[in-house]
């Protein structure tokens, strides 16, 4: 949750991708413009995201096309435009072919995330379903994240009223995460849902 430090790291990242592959125009861009708007710094990201968008325009490169519609889905992800970001995020992910790799971890999480965000529970469980059970070499890069897959897929099946499965996912990520840092939001917040889960049953 420390943004500021977490906006110093990927400013670090970019810049030093962009001095040893001056050709790569993503470059760490899209965690740089994610973190950027999701400290409401919204209009610098969207700057950010204008500039990119004019460098791939006459890119025969055809992955950039969706890059910036992946980029522009995590704006309005941060932003609150859940449908425009799910529009967005779906076409980034139907343009992602290698389903192994660390691209597809990062934008079907994103898209699963888009997709609990605007109540479209029934799409977001079949993503975090699908992503849960992907063994590919790119879950490595995203550990963190499918980790708390098990607690957005628990909320899922909560709001779609499976009772039964958000129990077990809560408990997945409880168990998971048992030694994380006390006060985390999300660790309060499974273990407050599971107790009251419990209790209704």
């Amino acid at each position: 949750g420390d943004l500021n430090m977490a906006l110093k790291q990927a400013e670090r990242m970019y810049e030093a991708c962009r001095e040893a592959n001056p050709q790569d125009k993503l470059c760490y861009l899209d965690y740089l413009i994610q973190i950027l708007a999701e400290k409401g710094e919204v209009e610098e990201a969207e700057e950010m995201a204008a500039d990119f968008r004019r460098d791939v325009e006459t890119s025969k490169e055809s992955s950039y096309a969706a890059s910036h519609s992946f980029i522009s889905g995590i704006i309005e992800l941060a932003t609150g435009d859940y449908k425009a970001s799910v529009s967005h995020l779906e076409y980034a992910a139907d343009s992602t072919f290698d389903r192994f790799s660390a691209n597809y971890f990062q934008t079907h999480l994103t898209l699963a995330r888009a997709y609990l965000e605007a109540g479209m529970y029934d799409q977001a469980i079949e993503e975090y379903e699908s992503l849960l059970s992907n063994y590919g070499y790119g879950r490595l890069d995203w550990l963190i994240h499918m980790t708390k897959a098990h607690y957005h897929l628990a909320q899922a099946y909560e709001e779609s009223g499976r009772r039964r499965e958000a129990v077990e996912q809560y408990k997945a990520f409880l168990e998971a995460w048992k030694d994380a840092d006390s006060g985390m939001e999300s660790i309060e917040d499974a273990r407050e849902r599971l107790a009251q889960l419990k209790g209704e049953s």
